[in-house]
């Protein structure tokens, strides 16, 4: 989007540890996304145009996130910029930005523009026993973990709760699954923001059919009432990995959920800057929509 904007690609450094497509392929490509393919390609095509993006999938599927993290790798790839395996660690500004990573030893580089998109990580509890990283308690991985006798009590019963409650039960483990809210499972199809479908949809409706005969579902009010839980999951959610933003000598520690601004020249957008959906309230959550938001902010961000 800078490049079709009219930013010379030779003045654009990117800040990776990997350019391996990042959390999307190596933690979470086995997980199917939430929004078919044909809607995921739609956009991209709407904000790049004139580039050529094929219809790798059935349009109304639904894919691994890998597909996505693999197209967008490959559209990004024959861009002349400046790639840097590191990792940032701080952000100061007085007047412009200088930039703190860590590429083979401390290093620094200045900037006039930064755009953060640093990723996060599962939100995790304190509770005394083990806890089964949500990457593979979502994947096939799950199961070196367990033990047939094992009681796994999982935080968490939307999209990546869901999954995981599919993984637990297909391996025949007593499961506490421990819902926020009202009830275990709100729906899109019912018209609720951000409610689960497609495949989360699907085995919430076969638990809701009594299916999973090992899976008890409690409110967390009871949370503290389990136990002899000898695992715990908790898929509640992320948190923004911590990347220190100082101006003028003072942390910034917030950014404008609407643009994704952080402070005057940077910007924050995807998974660790969600933007927020048109009612105010919710956050929208997909390649779409992380597209969609920065599409609009491309003309500030051009302009410094």
């Amino acid at each position: 989007m800078l490049t079709q904007a009219g930013v010379n690609p030779q003045d654009i450094a990117i800040i990776d540890p990997q350019f391996d497509g990042g959390d999307i392929c190596s933690k979470w490509g086995a997980i199917r996304s939430n929004t078919r393919w044909g809607k995921t390609i739609t956009t991209l095509r709407q904000v790049l145009p004139g580039i050529s993006i094929p219809d790798s999938f059935d349009l109304d599927a639904t894919t691994p996130l890998s597909a996505i993290g693999e197209l967008l790798i490959g559209l990004a790839a024959p861009l002349p910029v400046k790639r840097i395996h590191g990792f940032v660690t701080r952000l100061e500004s007085k007047g412009k930005w200088t930039v703190e990573y860590y590429a083979n030893g401390p290093r620094t580089l200045e900037t006039s523009v930064v755009i953060l998109a640093q990723g996060s990580e599962p939100k995790l509890g304190s509770l005394p026993i083990p806890s089964i990283p949500l990457e593979c308690a979502l994947d096939s991985r799950i199961q070196e973990y367990l033990k047939p006798d094992d009681h796994v009590i999982l935080f968490g019963t939307m999209h990546s709760g869901t999954v995981v409650m599919k993984n637990l039960n297909d391996l025949g483990i007593r499961t506490t699954a421990v819902y926020k809210g009202a009830q275990p499972f709100v729906w899109d199809r019912d018209g609720a923001y951000g409610g689960i479908k497609e495949e989360a949809a699907e085995i919430a409706d076969a638990v809701q059919t009594g299916a999973y005969k090992k899976l008890t579902l409690i409110p967390l009010a009871e949370a503290d009432t389990v136990k002899g839980a000898t695992w715990a999951v908790y898929a509640m959610g992320f948190s923004p990995r911590v990347i220190e933003v100082i101006v003028d000598g003072k942390p910034v520690v917030d950014y404008d959920g609407k643009s994704g601004q952080i402070a005057p020249g940077a910007w924050g957008f995807g998974i660790a800057y969600p933007n927020l959906a048109p009612d105010g309230v919710h956050w929208d959550v997909s390649v779409a929509a992380f597209a969609l938001h920065i599409e609009g902010q491309i003309s500030s961000i051009c302009r410094g």
